[in-house]
């Protein structure tokens, strides 16, 4: 009796691990491995494209529904987990199916998670695994999905990523090494993309009258028409809910201008010349609120002209010798 329980047991592990696998994932098949974005040490940030209805197996993902995690395939099996500084993983849509030539994709995003310290593996080869977001995100299949997934370095032994070709010259990757953490100038690009999957959860129907929530602006601080990305928090979500973003001059308005069109996200980049308040509103059905204001501030730019420095006088405090 206890060899037959343990033999039961032994199978049901197997049965669960077998089917560890992501809900929808992508057709493509796996053409090789990088190491973009696990397996770099001094940490790497990698933007994948993928197409309209591209997450088409065993089913084309639906409509109305919410990513709840997201899911890696990696090429190699590791013995040992990796813990990675700062991971970030942020996520938008678009109607574009390449990404910018030169430059890292600059659309909205939303940050669905990000933690200082992350620990994922050991890893089994082919064998999916899985980050759970922190902010579920409305999943639109008829437009394409960035999914930027950004490090700061990490110890122990890093995972190699399964890679695709899914369309020859077309650009699907976009990378960019750190100069320091959280700085991600571009370096590279290629027509490879990580092999990806979802969970979906249906959304539902937005609520009724909506919550908008609170306002964040990151950074709040900017110079002359630098930007900087709205979003909010502690919002309502759910299908048929619209966002749409407008300024004053003052904290309690009116908030006569609008500075994006109607949007199924509240995530957007602005790039302000002058310091403004921002507010976002909230539609669903019949009803609509308002989001708390956020300044964001600009600071002025240096005054033209024609400067000299004396280096015979001092330009600070104390006696140096």
């Amino acid at each position: 009796m206890k060899k037959t329980l343990y033999i039961f047991v032994l199978l049901l592990i197997a049965s669960l691990s077998a089917y560890a696998q992501p809900q929808y994932y992508d057709s493509s098949l796996v053409a090789g491995s990088n190491a973009f974005p696990w397996a770099v040490t001094t940490g790497k940030l990698t933007q994948f494209l993928i197409g309209p209805g591209e997450f088409d197996e065993p089913t084309p993902a639906p409509a109305g529904s919410n990513i709840t995690t997201i899911w890696f395939q990696p090429a190699t099996t590791t013995g040992a987990a990796a813990v990675y500084n700062t991971l970030t993983i942020k996520m938008g849509q678009t109607s574009i199916t390449t990404l910018p030539t030169g430059v890292l994709y600059t659309g909205p995003m939303t940050t669905v998670y990000t933690a200082p310290s992350t620990t994922l593996g050991p890893t089994t080869a082919g064998v999916f695994f899985s980050v759970v977001l922190q902010t579920p995100f409305l999943y639109d299949p008829s437009q394409s999905i960035i999914v930027e997934v950004s490090n700061c370095g990490f110890t122990g032994t890093g995972i190699q990523q399964a890679q695709t070709t899914p369309v020859a010259g077309i650009f699907r990757r976009t990378n960019s090494t750190p100069s320091s953490c959280g700085v991600f100038p571009f370096t590279q690009q290629d027509a490879l993309r990580g092999h990806l999957g979802l969970t979906l959860v249906s959304a539902g129907p937005c609520t009724d009258p909506p919550t908008a929530g609170t306002s964040t602006a990151i950074p709040s601080t900017v110079c002359n028409a630098a930007a900087a990305t709205l979003n909010l928090t502690g919002n309502s979500v759910g299908t048929g809910q619209t966002y749409q973003w407008f300024s004053s001059t003052l904290i309690g308005g009116p908030y006569s201008t609008a500075v994006s069109g109607l949007l199924s996200s509240p995530n957007f980049v602005i790039n302000p010349v002058a310091t403004l308040f921002y507010r976002c509103y909230v539609t669903c059905g019949a009803n609509t609120d308002s989001s708390t204001a956020i300044l964001v501030t600009v600071n002025p730019a240096f005054p033209g002209g024609t400067y000299t420095i004396n280096n015979t006088l001092a330009t600070g405090g104390g006696n140096y010798n």
